[in-house]
Formats: C-alpha cells, sequence, structure tokens
C-alpha cells in the first residue's frame, strides 16, 4: 500500500490495530502507534480509542493511560473504553475514579460503562460492593436494568458478595434473558453450593428454550456434587453427552 503510495487513513489503522490487539502483538502495536504518531493519526478519536483498547488487552495500562491523556476529544465512547482498561486489568479504583471524572465531563454513562464498572467487582475486590450498589441504582433511574449486559454482571456482583437474593431479583425482573444469564445466575447458586436451586433453574432454563453450553454444564455437575445430588449429576453428565454427540 505504502510502495504504491497510498496513503493510509484511520480505518487502515484501526483494522491494523484490532488484529495486533486481536493476537496481542504488542511489539508491532506499539511500532505501528510510533507510525501513527509520525504521520499524525494519533489525535483521531477512533484511532486513539482502538490504541487504548490495544494496550489495555496487553496489559500496558500506563500506555492506554497516555493515549487517552493526550486525546483531544473524549466523547463516552473513549471513557468508557478507558474505564473498561482499568476493569480489565483489574483496577477498581481507577475504573470508579474514571467513572466520576466522565460524569464531570460527558454524561452518566451507558450499558458499556455500567457493566464493565460492574465487573470490576471481583473476589478480589468486594471492599467496592457499595459503589456497585450506588451503581445499580443509576441503572434503574437511566432505565438501563432492561439491558442483558448489564443486568448479567449486576447478578454476578450479587452473587459474589453472596447476596443471593437481589442476584435472582435482578433476574426474576429481566424482561429478555440469554444464555449469558441465565449461566450467571446458575453459577451463582453453584458457587453456594445450591444444587436443588440450581436444577430447578436449569430446568427453567430448558424449558424456555435454552440450550445450556459447557459453562452451564460443568456448574451443575459441580453443584450437583456438593448437594450429593447422585441423580441430578448423572443427568447433566447425560446432557452433556448428548450436546457433544450433536456437536453442540
Amino acid at each position: 500500500m505504502l510502495l504504491e503510495m497510498v496513503a493510509p487513513d484511520y480505518i487502515t489503522f484501526n483494522g491494523l490495530i484490532c488484529l495486533c490487539a486481536e493476537f496481542h502483538d504488542i511489539e508491532m502495536g506499539i511500532q505501528l502507534h510510533c507510525f501513527i504518531v509520525k504521520v499524525g493519526f494519533d489525535l483521531d478519536c477512533f484511532v486513539a480509542c482502538a490504541l487504548v483498547d490495544l494496550y489495555a488487552k496487553c496489559g500496558f495500562v500506563e500506555n492506554a493511560r497516555r493515549v487517552f491523556c493526550v486525546s483531544p476529544v473524549r466523547d463516552l465512547v473513549m471513557w468508557n473504553v478507558m474505564i473498561s482498561c482499568y476493569a480489565f486489568n483489574c483496577l477498581p479504583e481507577e475504573a470508579f475514579r474514571m467513572f466520576n471524572l466522565m460524569r464531570l465531563d460527558v454524561a452518566n454513562g451507558d450499558e458499556f460503562t455500567f457493566s464493565s464498572l460492574l465487573s470490576v467487582i471481583s473476589d478480589d475486590a468486594l471492599e467496592y460492593y457499595d459503589f456497585g450498589k450506588q451503581i445499580h441504582s443509576l441503572v434503574l433511574r437511566q432505565s438501563f436494568d432492561s439491558d442483558v449486559l448489564v443486568a448479567s454482571a449486576l447478578i454476578n456482583m450479587y452473587a459474589k458478595n453472596k447476596n443471593m437474593i437481589d442476584a435472582h431479583r435482578v433476574f426474576d425482573e429481566m424482561s429478555i434473558r440469554n444464555v449469558v444469564a441465565w449461566n450467571t445466575i446458575i453459577v451463582g447458586c453453584g458457587n453456594h453450593s445450591n444444587g436443588n436451586e440450581v436444577m430447578k433453574l436449569f430446568r427453567e432454563m430448558l424449558h424456555e428454550g435454552f440450550l445450556p453450553d459447557e459453562l452451564t454444564i460443568s456448574s451443575i455437575i459441580s453443584s450437583c456434587g456438593y448437594a450429593s445430588a447422585i441423580t441430578e449429576t448423572l443427568q447433566a453428565h447425560a446432557f452433556a453427552v448428548k450436546l457433544s454427540c450433536q456437536g453442540q
């Protein structure tokens, strides 16, 4: 392309950066970043977002922060990418700090903002549980509770904090569910050794026409083992074999 004197544009660089991110090729990504700066596309919002995402996925958080700081345009997408960077690299304090700065600059956030923030409240960051409940209030205020991604993240947060009452409440109030939502509530119950509830949810899942995947089956077998439910364990194993034979 360059040999034929065809100048690359932001679409070209976006595609190349995404390719580096997909293969976690940070060396090529850094070389590409240097070339982007040289030709003046580092200030393009789309390119900057892609660079932040690349550095985030490769664990180069400081590089991502530098790209964010020099970007002249910080729209909601750019803020979301930076928040996601901190969440992806398990940095809850930085993610929530970035969210507070975002609210002063642009808006309250969208479904991607909230799902990223909720995902960072892991087993190692349960001290941020109160922040998670505040995020839940914002989710309700902005009517994002119907979003499957956000609702699943809320279920996961409550389950990890052993608050299965609120986890079930969020799940029961979902107007639309997918396999991810079913897996999240099943895994949550399974982690608390509630084998009977897991099997109940599994039957409801099948009744509503959703096929389980590997995560569903492994959680069922694990939780039934805790509950000493031999019959249910054998049923889940038989179902797994059936799915395997069908190539699913």
